[in-house]
């Protein structure tokens, strides 16, 4: 740093000048850049596709076939059907509210509640997780207001 009226070159620079006894001017703080809150990118592709076990309205499906992308959550008999793209069933993400998994004494499952106040019930043992996680990431893409953490 120099000072300004008579330019000496100030080592240790205080509030006064060393050689003319002039006052400096305070160097300007140094600005902290401003932090963007973290956004999330959108999934892409297929989030999850494999087999499941899906309740609705009392009758089970003991291995449907299940794909989860960020856009929709389609259910379909089995893999056959799905090779065929004959759903059971499609659900927007736009439409999960909110994703849990727990368990009981028929073992884990994956509650999923839609904003329409509807439940589904996914149960598989070895893919808990994955399906989870990407249901959880779908709805989220979607409706972050409802998956907040």
């Amino acid at each position: 740093m120099f000072c300004t009226k008579c330019g000496k070159e100030l080592i240790n620079p205080g509030r006064f000048c060393t050689g003319c006894g002039a006052p400096l001017d305070a160097p300007a703080p140094m600005q902290q850049p401003q932090q963007q809150p973290v956004q999330q990118a959108a999934p892409t592709g297929t989030l999850y596709e494999g087999v499941a076990t899906w309740n609705q309205g009392g009758f089970m499906y003991s291995s449907c076939y299940l794909v989860i992308t960020a856009d929709m959550v389609s259910i379909y008999k089995n893999k056959r059907t799905f090779e065929k793209n004959q759903t059971l069933a499609t659900i927007p993400t736009v439409m999960l509210q909110n994703v849990s998994m727990s368990g009981n004494m028929n073992g884990p499952y994956i509650t999923v509640k839609l904003t329409d106040g509807k439940i589904i019930n996914f149960r598989y043992l070895f893919r808990m997780d994955e399906i989870h996680r990407a249901l959880y990431m779908a709805g989220r893409s979607k409706n972050p207001q409802w998956f907040q953490q």
